[in-house]
């Protein structure tokens, strides 16, 4: 069964409201909203016609020629969170493993926070980098460096205001991209630019990520032309230890040769742990 978050709450609110459909309408209002309530398949077909309708809406926005910069990475990203909860409940409404279930509710709340904290922070170093290499006629934002580490130390900085996190950490006698103390223990992320046209070295974090005893979190930097996105996501999302629907973050930007075609994302995924693991 599929938990919705309060900011899933607040998107399924606001596509049911938009729906045309007043069975869907009558059943979400029957529905009660509490924290942690499991939806019913009823529930959950209902949400999940609901939010086909808002994907739909957005992306005919986002199509529009008029749209502004901004307004169109908020779209976006609206879109990529819908793109998620759509995903939990078709593994629900459509079947899924209990393992891929189990994993889904590893901590939401805490990588939906790293995701949105750590794009925000991506997005404005992007406008900045461009806005200054500008007046010198050159282009690319984040894609002028295509530096993994300035990538990550851009998250990790992003994080110190509100969690206690550390990269290149030291956990356990093994190297780790970052460790974010929550709940009084640490929680392991591997971060990933990814760039290649095979998952290979994404697939590597994976499978180390599984072998520590709590599993952990994937984090990947990409970008690509804006009608790309999706696919690349799910093509990540497809692998093997992979224990959840992605929580995304992407933005418009251009690359080196000015081709504002583009969009990065940096996108999120639990991955729970084998049975055996590492020692602590």
């Amino acid at each position: 069964m599929t938990t919705l978050s309060p900011k899933a709450v607040r998107f399924v609110d606001a596509a049911v409201i938009g729906s045309e459909s007043d069975q869907i309408r009558a059943v979400w209002s029957a529905f009660k909203h509490e924290p942690a309530k499991e939806l019913s398949d009823e529930v959950a077909r209902a949400v999940l016609d609901a939010l086909k309708q808002a994907d739909r809406h957005l992306r005919s926005r986002l199509a529009s020629s008029s749209l502004g910069e901004d307004e169109a990475a908020d779209i976006s990203n609206d879109l990529g969170f819908i793109c998620a909860i759509k995903r939990d409940l078709h593994r629900q409404v459509d079947g899924a493993p209990a393992e891929t279930k189990e994993g889904a509710r590893m901590m939401p709340g805490l990588l939906e926070d790293v995701i949105t904290l750590g794009g925000r922070a991506l997005e404005a170093e992007d406008r900045q980098i461009r806005a200054i290499v500008q007046h010198r006629g050159r282009h690319g934002g984040l894609l002028g460096t295509e530096h993994e580490r300035f990538y990550q130390f851009i998250v990790w900085k992003s994080l110190l205001e509100k969690y206690e996190a550390s990269v290149e950490y030291n956990h356990g006698g093994y190297l780790v991209d970052l460790v974010i103390v929550h709940d009084g223990a640490p929680q392991i992320f591997e971060m990933k630019y990814w760039r290649d046209e095979t998952t290979t070295k994404v697939y590597s974090d994976i499978l180390r990520l599984q072998s520590f005893p709590r599993g952990g979190f994937l984090l990947v930097f990409s970008a690509n032309p804006k009608n790309l996105t999706d696919e690349n996501i799910q093509s990540i999302e497809a692998l093997s230890g992979i224990g959840g629907s992605a929580s995304c973050y992407r933005f418009p930007t251009e690359n080196p040769k000015g081709d504002s075609s583009y969009e990065f994302w940096f996108a999120g995924w639990p991955v729970p742990p084998e049975a055996r693991g590492l020692k602590p």
